[in-house]
């Protein structure tokens, strides 16, 4: 069986420029690579061959990048599902190191003032799981005459 010869040929947005003299510990032939972004990478030459790989990477980044914001499936116009806008909210407000309501234990929700789900950093704080409930109505306290009731803090 003749030794596979896989120089100079394309393989999505890679070609092959040089044979590298070790082989992996699998003892598999190993190829340099010349990405179209520019960059260079060592791969297996059944990779090449069988297209498990067709750049450095680049491209899985290129895709990555087209799901975020308005480009993602879930963004219908001006209108996301709330798990969306929450994601959104989480990489562009910085959590803070205390409750932005009571200051003493560490955040761990964002919620929203409003009630509207929208694409407005200042409409949502980041609140410590008890702060959080109280404000959802789902921690419950006793008033004067030991009913439960729901909290109204805000």
């Amino acid at each position: 069986m003749s030794k596979l010869n896989l120089l100079n040929k394309r393989f999505g947005r890679l070609l092959v420029i040089r044979e590298i003299s070790e082989r992996d510990k699998y003892r598999f032939v190993l190829w340099e690579c010349l990405c179209d972004c520019g960059n260079k990478t060592i791969l297996r030459g059944n990779t090449l061959k069988f297209g498990l790989t067709k750049s450095c990477g680049c491209y899985f980044l290129e895709k990555a990048k087209d799901k975020c914001d308005n480009k993602n499936v879930n963004w219908k116009g001006n209108e996301a599902g709330i798990n969306t806008i929450h994601r959104w909210v989480e990489r562009r407000k910085p959590k803070p190191k205390r409750c932005e309501h009571c200051g003493k234990n560490r955040p761990k929700d964002l919620s929203n003032i409003s009630g509207k789900y929208k694409r407005d950093i200042n409409d949502y704080e980041w609140l410590c799981r008890s702060c959080h409930m109280k404000f959802d109505g789902r921690k419950y306290i006793m008033n004067e005459k030991g009913e439960f009731q729901g909290c109204s803090a805000r």
